[in-house]
This record gives C-alpha cells, structure tokens and sequence, in this order.
C-alpha cells in the first residue's frame, strides 16, 4: 500500500502510512470418518498456527474456532486477518474425555474415540 497524503490541522501535507486490516470469516472444509471406533474429523484451516486454534465444548456441541493473521501488501504494512469457525454436534456416544487434537500444516486433526459399550451378560439367579 502506497503512503496517503493527509491534510494536517495547519493544512500543509503529510506523509502518513495507515495499517489496513480485513478480516474474513470461513467455515473451515472438513472431512469426517470413523477408523477403528474412533470418528476422525481434518478440518482445513490454512496458515492457522496450532496456537491459533481454540476447541470448546458444551454439553454436546463441540466448536472450534481458528484465526491466522497474515501481511500482505508492497511493504507489509497491510494484515489480512482469517477467522474460521465450526460447531459440531455429537453423539451420546462420543468419549468426551479422550477427544485429542493435533494442528499440522494447515490442518486440524480431531479424534472422537467412541465409548465402549459394556457387552450384554447374563446374570444367574441362584436359590438358596
């Protein structure tokens, strides 16, 4: 971004640079399967740094949130700011406990272990 001239208050000229930010909100792409009882969610959220990612969870909707803020410009001074948001519901039967999350290359990686049901077992009734 080219310096702006600015009238100053004795009405000469000045050279000022401005810093421009603009900011967009995304929904991050994500693909969803299950491996192994586990259900696997890779949400794409690009130049977010694994600081950057924010996971919550209440009752059963978990959300997750992803700023990146990068320059942009002929020197730098202007920022672009990308938030990306989703929130997902899930299942009763999700492991609440052993959600784990990893953020690499631009991707989050969600693990979503699903509980392990008790197997059905028959109870003896003994007389006596």
């Amino acid at each position: 971004m080219k310096p702006e001239a600015m009238p100053s208050p004795s009405h000469s000229t000045a050279t000022v640079e401005q810093e421009v930010i603009r900011a967009h909100r995304l929904m991050p792409d994500v693909d969803i399967y299950e491996k192994d009882g586990t259900v696997v969610v890779l949400a794409d959220m690009p130049g977010v740094p694994g600081a950057g990612v924010d996971l919550q969870m209440e009752a059963n909707k978990l959300s997750l949130t992803g700023c990146a803020t990068t320059a942009s410009g002929e020197s730098g001074t202007a920022a672009v700011r990308t938030e990306y948001h989703r929130t997902f519901t899930l299942g009763k039967d999700v492991d609440r406990d052993t959600i784990t999350a990893t953020m690499s290359q631009g991707v989050l990686r969600m693990e979503l272990p699903r509980r392990q049901e008790a197997p059905q077992k028959k109870i003896t009734v003994s007389t006596g």
